[in-house]
């Protein structure tokens, strides 16, 4: 089966695991404070940070408790990433994680779990009121993450993404579209900042992105699930540039690289949010 046949298929699937299994939120604040491909540690998140005023963690659907880790070291004393988590798995293959707990608050004496039934509580950084838990998804038939604004009830969400910079950079400079009009000919890579801004969450990655050339599509990509069938994890199975090299050491998202000839270009970059809201912008260079 072919790479681009694997990610049709799994989007495909995605949409209708969907359809037929709803998750409630884990928390009592239906907020995502990062979202799924949040670049975060030099990496991108494969869940989402949820924020809380009661504290407390519960279970997204029933199911089983399947592993509790209620400390910060794994196996061997390596540090969890997570901190103290709770791993739940569900029916349909779905597995749920729920981590940044504190310690000796876990229901390890759970075994089957349900609907809404608390996990454990937060731990709470100081001065943050209620702390934020980490969630995840993950599809044991697809062997990947699911962004996990699919399955959760809609969040209230009115504001447009934002689109703060396009940058076209190669060896000797960047150039930021807006601010430079020209540019010689010759190869560049596209560099993208944009966020989906929230209330006390400035800095979520969007959920769509599009790179348009003079009319031609050149870019594209959904934070829809994250899956590493080669061993390395991509946001899309067909584009290797949604790999761990996605976001640059400045933040920046990488869309790739252009030759452009002399003459005129036109560069058109969109972005959307999962509830919708998008913004473009459309950029006219002259290359000398």
């Amino acid at each position: 089966m072919t790479t681009k046949r694997r990610a049709a298929l799994l989007a495909a699937s995605i949409l209708a695991a969907a359809a037929i299994f709803a998750l409630e939120w884990p928390t009592d604040a239906p907020r995502a404070l990062t979202t799924f491909g949040t670049r975060s540690d030099g990496r991108f998140s494969t869940g989402v940070e949820l924020g809380s005023t009661d504290g407390l963690v519960r279970t997204a659907a029933a199911g089983d408790l399947a592993f509790v880790l209620d400390g910060d070291r794994l196996a061997g004393g390596f540090p969890s990433t997570l901190g103290a988590f709770a791993v739940v798995a569900h029916s349909r293959d779905l597995t749920t994680v729920y981590g940044g707990l504190e310690p000796g608050t876990l229901s390890s004496y759970l075994a089957t779990v349900h609907e809404r039934d608390i996990l454990g509580r937060i731990r709470a950084p100081s001065g943050v009121p209620g702390g934020a838990a980490w969630f995840g998804v993950f599809d044991r038939a697809k062997d990947a993450w699911v962004n996990p604004l699919i399955l959760l009830a809609p969040e209230k969400d009115a504001q447009i993404p934002q689109i703060r910079a396009v940058f076209l950079s190669n060896q000797e400079r960047s150039f930021r579209l807006g601010e430079a009009r020209s540019v010689r000919q010759g190869r560049y890579e596209v560099l993208l900042d944009a966020v989906d801004p929230a209330e006390a969450a400035p800095e979520r990655a969007p959920y769509s992105l599009r790179l348009l050339v003079d009319g031609i599509e050149r870019f594209a990509c959904r934070f829809d699930s994250a899956a590493a069938p080669d061993g390395v994890l991509r946001f899309n199975l067909k584009d290797s540039r949604t790999g761990p090299a996605f976001y640059d050491e400045r933040g920046f998202m990488r869309l790739g690289t252009l030759d452009l000839a002399r003459g005129a270009a036109f560069l058109s970059v969109s972005v959307a949010d999962f509830a919708g809201n998008a913004s473009e912008l459309t950029y006219q260079l002259a290359v000398e």
